[in-house]
């Protein structure tokens, strides 16, 4: 059996060095292939490997050693990577290159984030909270000081390759300069609410 892709959201996870090994399971939750379709249903003690496919159905939940995924209102496919999967090779010039591009645009690039970074609806809150959470790496956050972050309104989540994904409660050119600046890499945004950026400083620093 398929996977119906209109309904099948998909999350990228990106796995550590240790091994990832499923703890618990509420609902149901499958394995399977790149078409979509079902190989096998996940079992408590199995393993989850790079470019493992799990699809977790409408309000499944399952927890494995270091995070959790869960199927939400519809379903969701759930890819996992190793960092390298994903790594770029920006160099400096790059960097540069942005930085540059973001100052020349000026007003017009907070209008086209503007449009590019927004939650109209309750559910892209919860789906932006949820995804920000699930792959908050704390090592990664502190890479800046809770002083830095909280005045950027900004922490990072994770690195992919030489860029990081930051979570951020607005999305600006001020801000992402000042971040692609003091990080020294180029940035992806990930926009989420004031509550779950303050929940997200609280698992990262401490409360």
């Amino acid at each position: 059996m398929e996977i119906d892709s209109s309904v099948a959201f998909i999350d990228i996870h990106i796995l550590s060095n240790e091994v990832e090994t499923v703890v618990s399971i509420n609902g149901h939750c499958y394995w399977i292939d790149d078409t979509g379709a079902r190989v096998a249903s996940v079992r408590l003690g199995e393993s989850i490997n790079k470019d493992d496919l799990i699809y977790a159905e409408a309000g499944a939940e399952l927890r494995f050693s270091r995070g959790m995924i869960r199927g939400g209102n519809r379903g969701r496919t759930h890819s996992f990577v190793d960092p390298e999967s994903l790594q770029l090779h920006p160099g400096q010039e790059e960097v540069t290159q942005l930085l540059d591009k973001l100052r020349m645009l000026g007003p017009s690039a907070d209008e086209n984030l503007a449009r590019e970074y927004q939650l109209q609806t309750t559910y892209d809150q919860v789906y932006a909270a949820d995804y920000a959470m699930n792959n908050l790496e704390p090592l990664v956050a502190r890479s800046l000081p809770e002083r830095t972050s909280r005045q950027l309104d900004a922490i990072c989540l994770f690195s992919i390759g030489a860029s990081m994904c930051v979570a951020f409660s607005e999305v600006s050119s001020r801000r992402l300069i000042e971040m692609i600046t003091r990080l020294g890499r180029p940035v992806k945004p990930h926009l989420v609410d004031r509550r779950t950026l303050e929940t997200l400083f609280s698992m990262a620093y401490g409360a």
